[in-house]
């Protein structure tokens, strides 16, 4: 499913055949996969876009998911640069899909507007692990 820009969502069903996952994905044997962690899941991903709200409609509209929070430039902006957030989350709020928008007229361009033009439009900026223990 098209999200944002050229981000797409892929609903895959858990299985122990991992060969048709994706096209030319190769598993990775345990014995070299890495050290272990105590990282268990994907605790949200960031999209950075133009306007947030007809991306938001639209997410809400295909994936069910509901307005978990929203923070406008003057909860997280500076006199300097701000930005708007709308954070969407599934059901059982396990999955959190943050939006941010740029806002104009400060005295900097803000980091999401930065964001866009480099990237030469949406996309996602930043995928955040949850973990029990950092530490362990």
């Amino acid at each position: 499913v098209e999200l944002y820009g050229d981000v797409v969502l892929r609903f895959v069903e858990p299985s122990s055949d991992t060969e048709d996952l994706l096209p030319g994905f190769e598993s990775v044997p345990d014995s070299e996969a890495g050290p272990k962690t105590s990282i268990d899941r994907i605790d949200h991903v960031v999209g950075n876009v133009w306007e947030l709200l007809p991306v938001a409609n639209y997410l809400t509209a295909i994936t069910g998911f509901h307005e978990f929070a929203e923070f406008v430039a003057a909860d997280v902006g500076t006199v300097e640069s701000g930005l708007n957030s709308l954070v969407l989350a599934s059901n059982d709020e396990r999955v959190l899909l943050p939006l941010n928008e740029p806002t104009y007229g400060t005295k900097r361009q803000s980091q999401i507007q930065t964001y866009l033009e480099h990237a030469h439009g949406p996309g996602v900026q930043h995928i955040a692990l949850h973990t029990g223990d950092i530490f362990e």
